[in-house]
């Protein structure tokens, strides 16, 4: 994956969590179930952008069989999706 790709990917992920957290605040402002429900999808996206690009990387550094950084990308994602879980819980 080349980094221009990456950098539209991150960006597009960040505008689009912008959108749904903005609108869902006019939302909330006049019906506040459905805003709310609009800025915890914002708020998902927000925090799904990362952990894509990062699901990306191991697919890349996969097909280029670069191990030792498949490693290190797979270590990421299992401390992001414990994290997570964690937060869950708690």
């Amino acid at each position: 994956m080349t980094d221009r790709l990456a950098g539209r990917m991150l960006l597009g992920g960040v505008l689009l969590a912008a959108a749904c957290l903005l609108t869902g605040l006019v939302m909330w402002m006049i019906a506040p179930p459905a805003g709310r429900a609009l800025m915890d999808g914002g708020l998902i996206v927000l925090m799904a952008t990362p952990v894509l690009r990062v699901v990306l990387s191991i697919a890349e550094y996969w097909r280029a069989r670069d191990w030792p950084f498949v490693a290190a990308a797979a270590a990421v994602l299992a401390i992001l999706l414990a994290t997570v879980i964690y937060s869950r819980s708690a």
